[in-house]
């Protein structure tokens, strides 16, 4: 599927159209992400992208030379191929943004495209991922840390939240509310994988021009991810709203009247499913119920948890308003074999629609015939040699 469209401004559908034919091992990833124009918003200066889409500012760019817009269309494309946006974990914003911009710029350099005065460029950071060129930016004490800090470029958005080319899309969904086409984390990932694919076969006859992208091409493959940070960010992306009946608003609570308010996210209700049939840990299942306490103290929610074996072997349910502290370990039920079917039937025959359905198991265990309507993550514990490829939803690996 292909994004250059006649939709784009004219100037930049001939810049991507060049591109393509003058770098084929990109043209892939330059005619499938979608490019939109953003420069009606004060956090849009030049160009940014959330790790899917590529915003642009139109009045900035096109005063660009050809080259230098060139090059600036393909150091956002890297950002996106090489996963930058999800691989900050709980990284400093701005100097993961400046060890990127670092990263992808040699590799810009040596590809020989004209960078714009004023990008980011030293040849002490070759060979060195992303994640090395930060620790060198924060362990270096010739840079003062409020220096770090400005080298992730101008401020896009108000106080700096959005700072540098690489948005944080948490934030992203208020500053740009009606975006679409969005992708979650598992999708991003997938098609991370497909546009690598592509590139990997041409890295090898492209010589040293291409050593510094294979480096980073081989972390964004490698790296690992915090479970509990992906977790998060994939309940947000995924059920993030702009209505909350937590707290009401007090304008109306002395007429005893519970209206909504505005700027707070509910998610609703949570089903959290633990499979004991006794090949999960103890220190696996506590990992993952202080991250579900975590996620409920900043998003009061309804919680549903529920053990289950073969069968149902318990249903506690926490309201939204239930101030309870959530246990930080149960005493498991069950011990026999695992069958996932249960749970959903469960929250089918129930008329329950979760947010989401977060099921901590191993992996082994028989999948419902049918796709649920509603999102599933699989938080998978210790699976030895086990393959697990689950028919639908996202899976996270707790020991990632």
């Amino acid at each position: 599927m292909s994004c250059l469209s006649d939709g784009d401004h004219g100037f930049l559908l001939q810049a991507r159209v060049r591109l393509a034919l003058n770098q084929p091992f990109l043209a892939t990833a330059i005619t499938r992400l979608p490019f939109k124009e953003a420069g009606q918003f004060n956090w849009c200066e030049t160009m940014a992208t959330d790790g899917y889409h590529i915003y642009f500012n139109a009045g900035w760019a096109r005063d660009l030379p050809k080259a230098e817009l060139e090059a600036v269309i393909v150091h956002e494309v890297l950002h996106v191929v090489l996963g930058h946006s999800d691989r900050i974990n709980d990284r400093n914003k701005q100097a993961w943004n400046a060890a990127c911009d670092y990263a992808i710029n040699i590799m810009l350099s040596d590809l020989g495209f004209e960078l714009p005065c004023g990008g980011l460029l030293e040849q002490r950071f070759r060979r060195m991922t992303a994640e090395q060129i930060y620790r060198e930016l924060l362990s270096d004490t010739s840079i003062p840390y409020t220096q770090i800090l400005d080298l992730g470029g101008d401020s896009f958005y108000p106080g700096g939240q959005l700072s540098g080319d690489v948005l944080d899309g948490e934030l992203l969904v208020e500053a740009l509310p009606q975006r679409t086409e969005n992708l979650d984390i598992q999708e991003r990932r997938m098609l991370r994988r497909e546009l690598i694919e592509g590139l990997e076969s041409q890295l090898k006859s492209m010589g040293y021009k291409g050593g510094n992208l294979a480096i980073e091409v081989q972390a964004a493959l490698q790296h690992k991810t915090d479970w509990a940070v992906v977790l998060r960010r994939y309940l947000y992306e995924k059920v993030k709203t702009d209505w909350s009946m937590y707290p009401p608003s007090k304008k109306y609570i002395w007429q005893q009247i519970y209206l909504p308010s505005v700027g707070v996210s509910s998610l609703g209700t949570i089903v959290f499913a633990i499979d004991t049939s006794g090949s999960i840990s103890t220190d696996e299942l506590s990992k993952a119920l202080s991250e579900v306490r975590a996620i409920r103290s900043s998003f009061p929610c309804e919680l549903i948890v529920m053990q289950c074996d073969a069968s149902i072997q318990s249903v506690e349910t926490y309201s939204e308003f239930d101030d309870t502290p959530l246990a930080s370990s149960f005493t498991m039920k069950g011990f026999g074999g695992t069958d996932f079917r249960p749970v959903f039937g469960y929250v089918e025959q129930n008329s329950i629609a979760p947010s989401v359905l977060i099921y901590a198991t191993d992996g082994y265990g028989t999948f419902p015939e049918s796709l649920p309507e509603h999102p599933v993550i699989w938080l998978l514990t210790d699976r030895g040699s086990h393959q697990f490829d689950p028919p639908f939803g996202l899976y996270i690996d707790l020991n990632e």
